[in-house]
């Protein structure tokens, strides 16, 4: 682990511009905040070169300390794009509901990338204010560069649990639209999952009207038939689909809680890609019995789904710390084993603190999940382990997940 006052000096005195550059960084690796004020002043000084300045911007945003915000709003103007841009990027990663005005405050920027930051960032920041203006975003930019649309729509998917029921036809109409009329495949794509999560939110689907879309995909399209077919399963016309060859259809058949149909589809099925879309039409229909015959199944992505049924039906636990401790489907065991609460306590604390950083990664996110399903009663242990996580770890970004669950907890009391 790097020094801080070593950094410090090498920051203060290194005049080799290839040196320099990866010290903030360094200092992003660190995460220790005492170096806010430093890479502030270079960021904010016009007299340092603009990579050192890009590099000080991105380390703040890394870092996570609200007293960044202050030297951040001040080069929001600044003339370089790529530090707009990066400024832009780091304060959608600092949590605070005031960064959302200072984002948008580049909505109108002359670089796209700058604008497509905006609409990305505004994804990042939860809450009704992001909402609200990526809604004023879309709608002043709709028949702009398809990238930047695309971009706006994804926010609003990151988001789209906060959209009022009462509102929620505006989505479903515009979804349409796109998908009727845009030429762009990633602007219909991403509003393709806008239709699925306007209809999980409670909202009965035009059958008829999805059929037609469908009807316009290709067979082989991957990015918006799979979602259109998905949401059919918020029909009541889901047979209609049955006799399609897209393996989703059977997610589709489970949202629809089509049991039976399910259970006949599996008997005698071989096609690991079916079986495996089976496994998952379960899930969404919520039946997680009598699938322990494919926890060992020699494809490891049935293996991992037929792991996740066993563990949401709250069978024993022992089956899934054997397969995290053999490493098959290490990391998705750590991940499913949220499920069985404080009995996976100890694990994750275990693994919070490893030298492997996927599981470190997961294991936050993990115990996060915990708090917010309230599947724990062990919370003042929880924010401790997170409260050191955010301080010590050495990725910036597990750092940034662990301060999500501190403030996420804090934000409920």
């Amino acid at each position: 682990m790097y020094d801080f006052h070593e950094l410090l000096y090498n920051l203060k005195n290194e005049k080799n511009l290839d040196v320099k550059k990866y010290l903030p960084d360094k200092f992003a690796k660190l995460g220790d905040w005492r170096s806010t004020p430093y890479l502030g002043e270079l960021l904010i000084n016009k007299e340092e070169t603009d990579i050192i300045r890009i590099e000080c911007a991105e380390s703040l945003g890394k870092q996570g300390d609200f007293n960044a915000i202050k030297y951040l709003k001040k080069v929001l103007n600044d003339p370089n794009p790529e530090i707009r841009r990066t400024t832009i990027w780091s304060l959608g990663q600092i949590n605070d509901i005031n960064n959302v005005n200072y984002i948008f405050e580049l909505s109108t920027d002359e670089d796209l990338m700058v604008r497509r930051w905006v609409a990305k960032s505004l994804g990042r920041l939860k809450s009704d204010l992001s909402l609200n203006k990526l809604n004023s975003y879309l709608k002043s930019n709709f028949h702009d560069d398809d990238k930047l649309v695309a971009d706006i729509i994804r926010s609003l998917n990151h988001l789209h649990h906060l959209i009022p029921k009462s509102k929620s036809h505006h989505y479903l109409e515009l979804s349409y639209s796109i998908l009727e009329s845009n030429k762009s495949k990633f602007v219909k794509q991403a509003a393709s999952i806008l239709l699925f999560n306007i209809f999980s939110m409670g909202n009965a689907p035009n059958a008829k009207m999805l059929l037609s879309l469908i009807e316009q995909c290709p067979l082989n399209d991957p990015l918006i038939r799979p979602n259109l077919i998905k949401s059919m399963g918020f029909s009541n016309e889901v047979e209609k689909i049955h006799n399609f060859k897209d393996p989703i259809k059977y997610q589709a058949i489970g949202i629809s809680h089509n049991i039976d149909l399910l259970i006949q589809s599996l008997s005698n099925n071989s096609d690991p890609n079916e079986i495996l879309n089976i496994l998952k039409g379960f899930e969404y229909a919520r039946h997680y019995s009598n699938y322990d015959n494919f926890i060992n199944h020699s494809d490891l992505n049935i293996h991992n789904q037929a792991l996740k049924l066993y563990a949401l039906n709250r069978s024993p636990i022992e089956i899934i710390i054997d397969s995290f401790n053999e490493n098959y489907g290490k990391y998705n065991a750590l991940e499913i084993l949220k499920y069985y609460g404080d009995h996976a306590l100890k694990i994750y604390e275990q693994s919070s603190f490893s030298t492997d950083k996927m599981a470190r990664q997961i294991s936050v996110k993990a115990m996060t999940s915990l708090i917010m399903y309230e599947n724990t009663k062990n919370k003042s242990h929880l924010i401790s382990m997170l409260n050191k996580i955010s301080k010590n770890d050495v990725i910036w970004h597990i750092r940034r997940d662990a301060r999500n669950g501190i403030e996420y907890f804090n934000s409920l009391n």
